[in-house]
């Protein structure tokens, strides 16, 4: 089963995915595509699945400044090493360091919306409008992405926006959405309570790295994600990807850890700074 408790892995091919990755334009793309390979290997040491044969997965959440998979699609950008392809689905890219090392990368948008908050169209080419009102950037996502999900921000899921999240994950919709877990959350802190409120009315929480953008912290993708078993390599990944998820009985496994105080705290000191100097560092 895929259920995060007590659950075990199938002796098939496994399948990592970091759910919320970030590609700025300060990020060194060889050390990023490196980081998550050595970062999946780790996460399957850990699992007891090293022996298995396993895929990886980045799925990407690009602001509206940034256009990496754009870049790299059409060879604007590129890795020293890493050979980047097309595939069958427009929303996907195959990265490739040799024959055997491989990683998905899927296309998508965050979108931040006028409540401040934000919403994660993934798996779809298309650009969304900053600053509508979320239910807008909601519906939006929910007609042209493959998945959509609702992250976890540093405190923007208390009070009244938590209130605004709680009604949009119980109001009854044609597709399900899905929750964000990022491994930015501080590792001392206890699991944000709409998880488990989400979790108990049949939502699932997608877990990713959501890197900062800083120099250094393209090294996290990987770190932190969610792990599929006996995955069938074959066909269209992100149609197999959006079809496991949506039938999943309960939150995928997760792997990898949170935060600790220390790097939460600069962190969140350097982002302040950074957006007080209107986001040009």
């Amino acid at each position: 089963m895929d259920a995060s408790t007590g659950s075990q892995i199938h002796r098939g091919r496994v399948l990592f995915v970091d759910a919320h990755v970030h590609i700025y334009d300060v990020y060194d793309l060889d050390a990023l595509f490196d980081s998550a390979v050595e970062n999946f290997g780790r996460a399957a040491r850990a699992a007891g699945v090293a022996e298995l044969p396993r895929e990886s997965m980045l799925l990407l959440t690009e602001t509206a400044r940034d256009h990496a998979f754009d870049a790299l699609a059409s060879g604007e950008r590129s890795p020293a090493r890493w050979r980047i392809a097309t595939t069958a689905e427009p929303a996907v890219l195959r990265a490739y360091l040799d024959p055997q090392t491989s990683i998905w990368l899927v296309a998508g948008r965050q979108v931040a919306t006028r409540e401040d908050l934000e919403v994660l169209a993934l798996g779809t080419t298309r650009r969304f409008p900053d600053r509508e009102p979320i239910e807008v950037s909601l519906a939006a996502s929910e007609e042209s992405a493959a998945l959509t999900a609702l992250p976890w921000g540093f405190g923007k899921w208390w009070g009244a926006r938590g209130g605004i999240i709680e009604r949009l994950m119980r109001a009854p919709r044609k597709s399900a959405i899905f929750l964000g877990d990022n491994g930015g959350r501080l590792s001392m802190s206890t699991r944000p309570r709409l998880f488990r409120v989400g979790e108990r009315s049949g939502l699932k929480v997608l877990p990713g790295t959501d890197p900062l953008p800083f120099r250094g912290q393209e090294r996290r993708v990987g770190s932190f994600g969610m792990m599929l078993p006996d995955w069938d390599s074959r066909g269209r990944p992100l149609e197999q990807l959006t079809a496991r998820l949506r039938a999943a009985p309960a939150t995928p496994r997760e792997f990898g850890g949170l935060t600790g105080i220390i790097p939460f705290v600069k962190l969140q000191i350097a982002m302040q700074m950074r957006k007080r100097r209107g986001a040009t560092a």
